[in-house]
């Protein structure tokens, strides 16, 4: 049978601790069903979450950006394990997120998710940014995980504007908590590092969970 969550560490997702070392938060809301989500400033590889989120390529291939800042903080068993999961289960796509540990960063595993290049917007990146946020969240459901940190997907180098990029996160979580409110995923923290994608996460949160908290 295919491995489609090829985690070969030893890592295993057991009874959740206290999620640590997010970062500072500058939003909060409560989504009920036992759910939060938080939006921080601070620093992905220090995040002590069951999963961290990579903005990866189809090849998971960590050439550059957030992706090759978390291979080089967690050691090259998440590229060894990266490339073991391409043989296994193919390209990685929007809809399709690869699961690895985390080497040594202080997360359990790393979910890859596959941002789409913004071409202008017109054709479909906004549905494609949507579907890599809503596989990150189906996954950790999944999984079995309680708390996941997750960055702005695409922002970066593949140059999605960072509104379209946090509309989509909001929307995702929105449509997460609504089909699976029973999900043992109860910690939901968009993090980056940069004032400019913060605010743009903080102000979409805002317009879209501002009445629930």
């Amino acid at each position: 049978m295919t491995n489609t969550d090829n985690t070969q560490g030893s890592r295993k997702v057991g009874r959740p601790g206290p999620v640590r070392h997010v970062g500072a938060e500058v939003f909060r809301a409560d989504l009920g069903h036992g759910k939060t989500l938080h939006v921080s400033k601070g620093d992905l590889t220090a995040v002590e979450t069951d999963a961290i989120v990579d903005p990866a390529n189809e090849d998971l291939t960590a050439g550059g950006g957030l992706s090759a800042v978390l291979v080089s903080a967690g050691g090259d068993v998440i590229q060894r394990e990266s490339n073991e999961w391409i043989k296994l289960n193919g390209k990685a796509g929007h809809k399709k997120p690869a699961v690895t540990s985390a080497g040594k960063l202080p997360a359990r595993y790393i979910i890859h998710a596959v941002a789409p290049v913004w071409k202008g917007g017109a054709q479909g990146e906004p549905q494609d940014i949507l579907d890599a946020y809503n596989s990150v969240l189906d996954k950790a459901d999944e999984l079995g995980l309680s708390s996941l940190a997750i960055p702005s997907l695409g922002t970066g180098v593949f140059k999605v504007p960072k509104p379209v990029g946090a509309n989509a996160a909001m929307t995702a979580v929105k449509r997460f908590v609504a089909e699976r409110p029973n999900s043992t995923v109860t910690d939901i923290h968009l993090v980056n590092n940069d004032d400019p994608t913060v605010e743009a996460m903080r102000t979409e949160a805002v317009r879209h969970f501002s009445t629930v908290t």
